[in-house]
């Protein structure tokens, strides 16, 4: 009795040894189909995420041009200006007459004064289109996937703070004064910083 027990229980052992390999083969097998379908997607994805790549490279580019074009307007008008001021000035040392003097001090700080305005309100433009087109890649951020939408954000914060610098210190010009000179350099620099950040991969 206690024999023919031992006989029943090796073959219930024999028995499920041979469905637990015919389970793990059918796992394997079905593993093997499914990996056409994971490479697939796989794929599609790094597709994804080149053309993500690719779209903020061309946004960042077009937000560096716009600023430059219009920083380099700037520059150019408040130089013509300038000049003529001086050129002004210096005929205005030859003659004797106080009066004409005076006037020409006048229409010389009235010219500087329009020369600010112009600058700052090319300044501002920039920034509204540049403010524009970070907004665009912010919503791309908000699409994006993994380590793509880690840095779309960092450019994103980045490049708003560097704005908001530039912000405050165009904000500051109307009472700049004599300190005009130096504030307009921060702001170029301001201008610069971001420009390299937005063409920094």
């Amino acid at each position: 009795m206690t024999r023919m027990l031992q006989l029943w229980a090796l073959g219930l052992g024999l028995g499920a040894g041979a469905l637990g390999m015919t389970g793990c083969e059918k796992a394997k097998e079905e593993a093997k189909k499914a990996a056409p379908e994971v490479k697939k997607l796989e794929d599609g994805a790094k597709k994804v995420a080149n053309e993500v790549k690719d779209e903020v490279k061309k946004d960042t580019k077009k937000v560096v041009d716009e600023v430059k074009t219009d920083l380099k307007k700037a520059e150019d008008g408040a130089k013509k200006v300038i000049d003529d001021v001086k050129k002004k000035a210096d005929d205005a040392k030859k003659p004797d007459d106080a009066k004409k003097i005076d006037d020409v001090k006048t229409k010389a700080a009235d010219e500087i004064a329009k020369a600010k305005d112009t600058f700052v309100k090319s300044v501002n433009d920039s920034l509204a289109a540049a403010d524009k087109d970070i907004t665009k890649l912010e919503e791309k951020a908000k699409t994006a996937t993994g380590d793509d939408k880690t840095k779309l954000e960092e450019r994103v914060t980045k490049a708003k703070a560097h704005l908001a610098k530039i912000k405050d210190k165009v904000a500051s010009a109307p009472t700049a004064g004599d300190k005009w000179d130096t504030l307009k350099a921060e702001i170029e620099k301001s201008v610069a910083d971001l420009k390299a950040h937005l063409e920094a991969k």
